[in-house]
């Protein structure tokens, strides 16, 4: 598993996301993956961010699983949406 230090830094300067303006948003992305949460927001709130982003940790814990720890960041572009995927294809074909 990741470690919370290294996530939350590869958030910072990678996605250019800061968890620290939101604590509640940080305690739910960083809690256990196998914890159960009943998250209620409003429109906005960052609910769908919060949901990503436990799932990213996910992935990339399974990863560095997978390679021993050695992880090396790749990731360039991220997107909530099926019409930003469509967009980041386009861009790639170019």
């Amino acid at each position: 598993m990741i470690s919370e230090d290294k996530y939350v830094t590869l958030l910072k300067n990678v996605l250019k996301i800061n968890l620290d303006n939101n604590p509640d948003q940080k305690e739910s992305i960083l809690s256990s993956v196998n914890e159960n949460q009943y998250i209620v927001a409003g429109p906005g709130s960052g609910k769908t961010t919060v949901l990503v982003l436990k799932i990213l940790k996910q992935q990339i814990s399974t990863i560095c699983e997978y390679n021993n720890y050695n992880f090396v960041c790749n990731i360039k572009k991220f997107c909530y949406t099926y019409k930003e995927l469509i967009k980041l294809k386009k861009e790639k074909k170019k």
